[in-house]
C-alpha cells in the first residue's frame, strides 16, 4: 500500500509538472508565432473572447473543434454541424458552471467571461481526468499482464507525453473518454474474466456498464469498445473449459457481456435518432436545404418509428452529417492535396501495427514476438503470423458452424483447438481484444474518417498503443529509442504550437 500511495503522488506530480510545461509552451509560442487565420473555421456565436484586448491566453485553448463544445455549453445545439459532437462534454460544462455558481455566487458578468469560464473549468476537468485515465490504464494493462510494473513510471511519461497531449489538456473530449472508457473496460473485465464472486461483480458491472455509456455520448467510436469486450468474453471462455464451469457464473458472464455491448453500442444509435428527431422537425436548430432533402428521404424510407427502424436505418443522420461538414467517408481522404496529413498519421501508424504485431505479455519470452531476438527476419514472422492468423479464422468459422447446432460442448473444443493453433499464444484474452480493437481504429482512421486524427483517435481510445511506447522505448536498438523519443518531443512540441495558435494538427 506504501509503493502504491507513492505511485499515486508521483502520478499526481508528473500530470502536474507536464501540464504546466504545455501552458507554457502554448503562452511563449503564442508570443513568437502568428495567429493563423484558417479559411472557414467556426468561431463563437455571439462574442468573440478578446474584442478590446490584444492578448488573451484563453483564446490559445479555444482552436478548432473547441469553439463548438464552448458554443454547445453555452448555448446548447443551434446550428445542424454541431450534432456531430456527442452532448456529454458541454453537459458537464455546463452543469459544473451551475454548480460552481450555487456555491460561491459568482456569475460571469457578459459572455466573454462565461466563455473564459467554460475555458478554466475545462482546463482543470481534462487535469483531474487525465490523472484517472493514468491510474484506470496502469491497472487496466497490469491486470492483463500487458506492462511490467517497474514500467509502470515510464508507461506514465508516455501517456502524459503521448503524440495528442494538447487534445487532453485543451477543450477536448479526449480526457474525459478516456477516464469513462478505460474505467468502464475495467470493471466489465472483472466480470468477464470471473475474478471474484458473482455478488461481488454485480457492483463492478453497473458502474462498468455506466462508464461504457458516458463513453459512448462523449465519443461515438465508443461503440467499438463492443469489439473489447466481445472478444474478451470468447477469448476467456477458452481457457475455462477445462475447468469445471459453474453455471450460474457461465450464465453471469454472458449477461455482463451483452448488458456491457449494450452500453457501448445503444447510446450511439440513440444520439442518433435524437439527432434525426432535433433537425428534421426543426427544434430551434438552423437547418440547410440539402439536410431537409436528406430528412425527407429518411421519412419516405421509414414512415414509422420503430426499435428496428432505429437500430437499422439507412442512411443515418450522424455519418451524414460527418460527411457533409469533414468530408468523412470510404477513402474520401485519399486525395494528392492529403499527403501532408497522411505523412502526420505515418508514425502513428507504424508504432499501432508494431504494438499489434510484436508486443507481448509481460509474462511470456517467446523469441517470435520481437524479432530482434533471433536472426530470423522481420518478412519471414509476418508471413508466418499471417498463415497462422488463417488458420486460425477457419478454425473461429468452424466453431460457429458447431453453435448451429447447439452442441456447445463441441464447440467450445473447436474454440480450443482454434487457439492452440496459434503456436505463441498471442490471441489470448489478455491481448487479443486489445489488439483487433486498435486495428479496427486504425482502418477507421486511414480509410473512413479524416486521416490526420488517427493520431488522437488512436491514443485516446487504446490502451495497447502504450504497451508499444514503452517497448520501443526500454527494448531494442538505440536508434529505434531514439527515433520514438524523437516522435514523442516532436509531436509534443509542434502540437502545443501549431493547434494553439489556429494551424492545422492532428
Amino acid at each position: 500500500s506504501v509503493v502504491l500511495l507513492f505511485e499515486d503522488r508521483l502520478m499526481i506530480k508528473v500530470s502536474l509538472y507536464s501540464r504546466l510545461c504545455l501552458y507554457l509552451l502554448a503562452v511563449f509560442g503564442s508570443l513568437l508565432i502568428p495567429v493563423h487565420d484558417p479559411v472557414g473555421a467556426d468561431t463563437f456565436l455571439h462574442c468573440q473572447l478578446s474584442p478590446t484586448i490584444e492578448y488573451n491566453p484563453y483564446e490559445l485553448f479555444s482552436r478548432w473543434d473547441s469553439v463548438h463544445y464552448l458554443n454547445i455549453a453555452q448555448t446548447g445545439y443551434t446550428k445542424e454541424k454541431e450534432f456531430v459532437f456527442p452532448p456529454f462534454l458541454p453537459f458537464i460544462l455546463r452543469y459544473s458552471k451551475m454548480f460552481i455558481i450555487n456555491l460561491t455566487n459568482l456569475q460571469p458578468d457578459d459572455c466573454i467571461a462565461e466563455i473564459q469560464f467554460f475555458v478554466s473549468t475545462a482546463l482543470s476537468l481534462n487535469f483531474i481526468f487525465s490523472i484517472i485515465c493514468n491510474s484506470q490504464l496502469s491497472k487496466l494493462l497490469l491486470d492483463r499482464n500487458l506492462i511490467r510494473r517497474v514500467d509502470i513510471y515510464l508507461l506514465q511519461l508516455c501517456f502524459y507525453f503521448c503524440p495528442a497531449s494538447i487534445f487532453f489538456t485543451t477543450v477536448y473530449s479526449e480526457s474525459l473518454y478516456s477516464a469513462l472508457s478505460w474505467t468502464g473496460l475495467l470493471f466489465i473485465s472483472h466480470c468477464t474474466l470471473l475474478q471474484s464472486s458473482v455478488r461481488q461483480n454485480f457492483g463492478d458491472a453497473i458502474v462498468g456498464c455506466l462508464c461504457l455509456i458516458g463513453a459512448s455520448l462523449v465519443r461515438m467510436n465508443g461503440s467499438f469498445n463492443a469489439v473489447i469486450i466481445l472478444l474478451q468474453y470468447f477469448t476467456a471462455s477458452v481457457t475455462i473449459i477445462d475447468e469445471k464451469v459453474n453455471k450460474t457464473h457461465e450464465i453471469w458472464r454472458v449477461c455482463v457481456c451483452l448488458f456491457a455491448c449494450c452500453s457501448a453500442v445503444l447510446p450511439c444509435l440513440w444520439w442518433d435518432y435524437f439527432i434525426t428527431q432535433a433537425i428534421c422537425t426543426h427544434q430551434n436548430v438552423l437547418v440547410s436545404p440539402d439536410t431537409l432533402n436528406f430528412c425527407q428521404q429518411i421519412s419516405l424510407q421509414y414512415p414509422q418509428e420503430s426499435l428496428l427502424n432505429i437500430v437499422f436505418r439507412t442512411p443515418q443522420m450522424y455519418p451524414y452529417l460527418q460527411n457533409k461538414y469533414w468530408q468523412v467517408g470510404f477513402m474520401s481522404y485519399w486525395q494528392l492535396k492529403q499527403i501532408p496529413n497522411f505523412l502526420l498519421a505515418v508514425p502513428i501508424v507504424c508504432v499501432a501495427l508494431y504494438c499489434i504485431l510484436f508486443t507481448q505479455s509481460s509474462t511470456t519470452n517467446d523469441p517470435d514476438r520481437h524479432p530482434t531476438a533471433n536472426n530470423t527476419s522481420i518478412g519471414a514472422i509476418l508471413l508466418k503470423k499471417i498463415h497462422q492468423i488463417i488458420e486460425y479464422f477457419l478454425l473461429l468459422a468452424h466453431s460457429l458452424r458447431l453453435l448451429s447446432t447447439k452442441s456447445l460442448l463441441l464447440m467450445q473444443t473447436s474454440l480450443k483447438d482454434c487457439f492452440n493453433c496459434i503456436e505463441y499464444r498471442c490471441l489470448d484474452s489478455n491481448f487479443t481484444p486489445l489488439a483487433v480493437h486498435l486495428l479496427s481504429l486504425l482502418v477507421v482512421g486511414v480509410f473512413f474518417a479524416n486521416v490526420q486524427i488517427t493520431t488522437r483517435l488512436v491514443c485516446s481510445a487504446s490502451p495497447l498503443v502504450y504497451v508499444g511506447l514503452v517497448d520501443l522505448l526500454s527494448k531494442g536498438p538505440m536508434w529505434r529509442r531514439r527515433l520514438c523519443l524523437g516522435f514523442l518531443v516532436l509531436y509534443n512540441v509542434a502540437g502545443v504550437l501549431l493547434h494553439t495558435n489556429f494551424y492545422p494538427w492532428t
